[in-house]
């Protein structure tokens, strides 16, 4: 019998080609990007859940709010996780890192430019999992001067995984000068999932007087804590708080009056991905909320897939209806007859699976450049993932097929046999719901995709307090700052080039946060900083609100600073020129305010603007100089690159030369909006072609339905366009009703949304309206190009049966 009703299923689906197509089609969209969609999900949701007992690993942050400022950041120092370790057995081992950015490496007199150097404690390879080629992950990092390299990284400077023992001369800031490291071990590159990424580490223990410091608050350090199997995270915060409340003393309960906070938290490993965005992250981490929005959205796109189906089943019963009064009195059961069509509706879904996951594999590529992320179709490589799919389409044929097959399984064979039938008033209802959900999921989705892409053009054009265009960012090595000034004039010698300035970072970089006292200010409080010289504001175009910028004729700039606005409006300083400031350490003899400068986006448009202080490069406080700033007006970038490049080899012919337009780099801020702008609107056409198929064959079928009355109304004189208007009416408000549906959910889910940025375009009702029209002009161009032809047609050729 099941033999047959396959036979019978295959017969009736080539019997309706037109209905068919169209299902599969639809279907086959629907699926497709479902699965690309899942896809990413799971790959989002996947991230550094290959470490061993990960469940079990969690990086200590702090979050403190000390007068105004509030400090939420990654580091801690070692100091607190020696007496942490020491007051907390639920502590098994862990593991802490230090960063320098900008470094440069030496391997047999030739050199390389890395963005950053990473040390990690001798336990790294007990907290985390990382496969090793060569080399014993227990002696790895044990002793000094060690290095451990991926396979990529050990090929890259040495042509060979086969490196131990080989030496690698790191040139290194703050002071560390060169310093050799032997290769120790060879490890799997790290895979993409992962919220760290390194080519390379080294043994901490090769800086003793950095992992010794006694300063509680030296917060140069990311730390990593495995827990005993069974710990309680919980109770070893609350031991974490006793802990700082031990360490205050007597200044704490005074400290907390007065609105301050100092608390270490766990954050769970596999987390971090997608729920964290704190100050000193290793990479630019996704967001949960958008694996929220992009799964709702697939389902929306199946869901009118699925809608489209159950439509166009339940619109053609009147075909099937002699099939079905026929059979029940060949004795065929309800029950057998809804196996029947069940069957028909799970071969449909089966076939549109099969094609989905050929289109799947086709558009992965394309998708991954669209998304920036390696993802893969797992079919062979997991064992799980063919059976989900297969019970996923049979699941989908069900839920498709279940209310067409009650429908067309519930004729009366008396009624449809003897010419009386007629569809329900119920099946009407229902295929007008059904519609009316398909367009209000479009109209939703048609909103989203404009407010998002409104918001990322507004945090492009927003004014951020300084002009990011035209600037050509050149990254300096150690050891390049003695040619710095020849370079600058060389520079400074091509017409194209308006100005340089050398800095420790620019808007959009990582930066340092010290604390600060001040004998006119009454509380303690932190700043952010930079270090740069006299160039930057002229650079940048930056706008001084009150006073100077440095100016190196002043031999007192080199112990002066420059606040933003935010920061002398939350000191209360009601006259900041000449203030003092020193940080925490006792004998600082304090820096002088010689300027204000107007308030700029250092950080993205998702955070306020905190308080900010600029010191002078080479000054007392001296940072590092890690970069320069090029400000350009020329629109030939290869040709000024090339004689920059050509300028800095004349000088340090050694030193790599690496260079970016700074604009895309400061943009980097929002690759997540950029990401969900582009899935966004990729869904809206897909939920929208799939929609119009769906329409296009419901109104093709009851266009067909209606040849006779179209027929006699062209006789009775009729025009074309009043039928088209006719026909055209009940879509049109079809749409008005989804419109009420969708607009009120949608403006709730993208309020919402926009609620992750301080800065922000408001909604505007004019989106919703847009949004609106647009649905009924696609359902109007749709349902017209059928209906105009069946409204041309000879009247006789509706007529002529009769």
């Amino acid at each position: 019998m099941l033999i047959n009703y396959f036979r019978i299923a295959i017969r009736n689906l080539l019997k309706n080609r037109g209905f068919s197509f169209i299902n599969l089609v639809g279907l086959t969209i629907g699926i497709a990007s479902s699965l690309l969609i899942i896809l990413f999900v799971f790959y989002e949701l996947s991230y550094d859940d290959y470490h061993e007992d990960s469940e079990n690993v969690y990086r200590l942050n702090i979050r403190a709010l000390i007068g105004d400022t509030r400090i939420n950041q990654t580091y801690s120092s070692a100091r607190n996780l020696r007496e942490l370790r020491e007051l907390c057995p639920e502590i098994l081992t862990a593991n802490k890192f230090f960063r320098m950015e900008n470094v440069l490496v030496r391997v047999d007199n030739q050199y390389y430019s890395e963005p950053y150097f990473l040390g990690a404690d001798s336990s790294l390879f007990d907290v985390m999992t990382y496969p090793f080629i060569m080399g014993e992950k227990s002696t790895a990092l044990n002793r000094p001067n060690t290095i451990v390299l991926t396979q990529t990284c050990a090929e890259k400077y040495f042509g060979s995984s086969e490196v131990l023992g080989k030496t690698l001369i790191f040139d290194l800031p703050w002071g560390f000068g060169e310093t050799g490291f032997e290769v120790s071990a060879v490890i799997e590159d790290i895979p993409a999932n992962s919220h760290l990424h390194f080519d390379y580490v080294v043994s901490l223990i090769s800086f003793p007087n950095l992992i010794n410091s006694d300063g509680w608050s030296n917060n140069n350090f990311q730390t990593y804590l495995k827990l005993h199997q069974g710990a309680d995270p919980v109770q070893l915060e609350a031991k974490f708080d006793q802990y700082v409340r031990d360490y205050m003393g007597e200044r704490y309960d005074s400290f907390i009056e007065s609105g301050g906070s100092w608390k270490f938290f766990l954050q769970p490993l596999e987390s971090i991905h997608l729920n964290s965005d704190l100050n000193g992250e290793f990479e630019q981490n996704g967001n949960k909320k958008y694996i929220y929005i992009f799964s709702a959205i697939a389902l929306f796109v199946l869901i009118i897939a699925c809608i489209n189906f159950m439509n166009l089943s339940t619109a053609k019963s009147a075909l099937r209806a002699r099939e079905v009064g026929v059979r029940k009195i060949t004795g065929s059961t309800r029950g057998m007859l809804i196996g029947q069509f069940m069957i028909e509706s799970v071969i449909i879904s089966l076939v549109a699976l099969t094609l989905a996951v050929v289109l799947t594999e086709l558009c992965l590529p394309a998708f991954n450049n669209l998304i920036g992320k390696p993802l893969t179709l797992p079919l062979f490589t997991t064992n799980h993932w063919i059976p989900i799919l297969i019970t996923g389409g049979i699941v989908i044929g069900l839920l498709s097929g279940i209310y067409p097959a009650f429908v067309l399984s519930g004729y009366q064979p008396i009624t449809v046999l003897t010419g009386k039938f007629s569809t329900s008033t119920k099946g009407v209802l229902f295929r007008n719901i059904l519609v009316i959900t398909q367009f209000a999921a479009s109209i939703f989705l048609i909103i989203g995709t404009i407010v998002v892409h409104r918001q990322i053009q507004f945090l492009q054009q927003t004014d951020i307090g300084f002009e990011k265009e035209k600037v050509i960012e050149v990254l300096l090595p150690p050891g390049f700052e003695p040619h710095l000034e020849a370079y600058k004039q060389e520079m400074l010698s091509e017409s194209a080039v308006l100005s340089v300035s050398g800095c420790s970072g620019l808007p959009g970089d990582p930066f340092n946060n010290i604390g600060f006292n001040s004998p006119s200010v009454e509380r303690s409080f932190t700043l952010n900083l930079f270090s740069c010289d006299e160039d930057y504001q002229k650079t940048l175009k930056m706008e001084m609100i009150e006073g100077r910028f440095f100016d190196r004729s002043f031999q007192t700039d080199t112990s002066a600073m420059v606040l933003n606005e935010t920061a002398v409006r939350v000191l209360n300083l009601t006259d900041p020129i000449g203030t003092i400031i020193r940080t925490n350490s006792q004998d600082d003899p304090g820096f002088h305010v010689i300027g204000v400068i107007k308030d700029y986006h250092y950080e993205s448009l998702h955070s306020e603007i905190r308080p900010m202080c600029l010191f002078l490069q080479s000054g007392r406080y001296n940072q590092p100089l890690r970069k320069l700033a090029v400000k350009t007006s020329n629109s030939d970038v290869q040709t000024l690159t090339n004689k920059l490049e050509n300028h800095y080899l004349s000088l340090a012919p050694q030193l790599p030369f690496t260079w970016s337009f700074y604009s895309d780099n400061y943009n980097g801020l929002y690759n997540n909006e950029n990401l969900t702008r582009k899935v966004f609107g990729l869904l809206c056409i897909l939920a929208i072609l799939v929609a119009s198929l769906g329409l296009f064959g419901l109104v093709s079928f009851i266009t067909e339905q209606k040849r006779k009355e179209i027929g006699i109304r062209k006789v009775m004189g009729a025009s074309v366009e009043r039928i088209i208007i006719m026909l055209n009416a009940r879509f049109t408000k079809w749409v008005g009703l989804a419109f009420l549906i969708a607009a009120p959910l949608a403006w709730y889910v993208m309020r919402s949304w926009l609620q992750n940025f301080e800065y922000r375009q408001e909604l505007s009702i004019w989106i919703f309206l847009f949004s609106g029209l647009a649905a009924v002009l696609l359902a109007l161009l749709t349902v017209s190009t059928i209906t105009w032809r069946a409204a041309s047609r000879n009247p006789i050729e509706g007529l002529h049966y009769e």
